[in-house]
């Protein structure tokens, strides 16, 4: 299984209601691999709920993560008030695994909605068995455009111009693909043509 779908599976088995958000969420998506981003970095959004939280945190260490805020290891997750304050303060967490380099970004925040907003627009994916809940592709672009990272500011530029020539076909092909269809229509494409 794949190092992203194991974690999806530990929330779904711990009943944490999550979605994938950031690059990786955006990737289901995408119309073609012109719009897909291959990075290290998984990012969720998780209820923001103390209890739903823990069981994120828990889920990341059984799958061997290290467990950090900022720069910071969080040494006790279930420290009393901790959980409660990243939730009540809209923080983020990270877990990092070595031995994959995999890194798994949990938000309790996200694009100025609410996580019930979030999760009643969202659409699910499928993994084969897996259900793979990703918030709408508009509230990832949004938050992703109101980070201060390079990176986030070129995925959403990389979806602009994706749904820019999407909407606005370019000039040239459209005459190639209509000269095309009238020699469709004209029975001049076959097996000589």
């Amino acid at each position: 299984m794949r190092p992203q779908y194991e974690f999806i599976d530990a929330l779904h088995r711990a009943e944490v209601r999550h979605l994938l958000v950031g690059a990786a969420g955006a990737n289901y998506w995408a119309f073609d691999g012109s719009q897909v981003f291959s990075l290290p970095v998984h990012e969720f959004l998780v209820e923001p709920d103390p209890i739903a939280l823990r069981a994120a945190w828990d889920a990341l260490q059984q799958l061997g993560y290290t467990l950090r805020e900022g720069t910071e290891r969080i040494a006790d997750p279930h420290a009393p008030g901790f959980a409660e304050s990243v939730a009540h303060e809209g923080r983020s967490t990270t877990g990092y695994r070595m031995r994959d380099r995999m890194l798994v970004e949990i938000h309790t925040a996200f694009a100025g909605l609410t996580f019930e907003e979030l999760w009643n627009a969202r659409r699910t994916f499928r993994a084969g068995e897996l259900a793979l809940e990703v918030a709408r592709l508009g509230h990832i672009l949004d938050e992703l455009w109101q980070r201060d990272r390079s990176g986030d500011h070129l995925i959403v530029s990389t979806w602009s111009q994706g749904m820019h020539d999407m909407l606005e076909p370019d000039p040239e092909m459209s005459v190639i693909l209509a000269e095309h269809r009238a020699r469709i229509r004209a029975g001049l494409v076959g097996k000589d043509s």
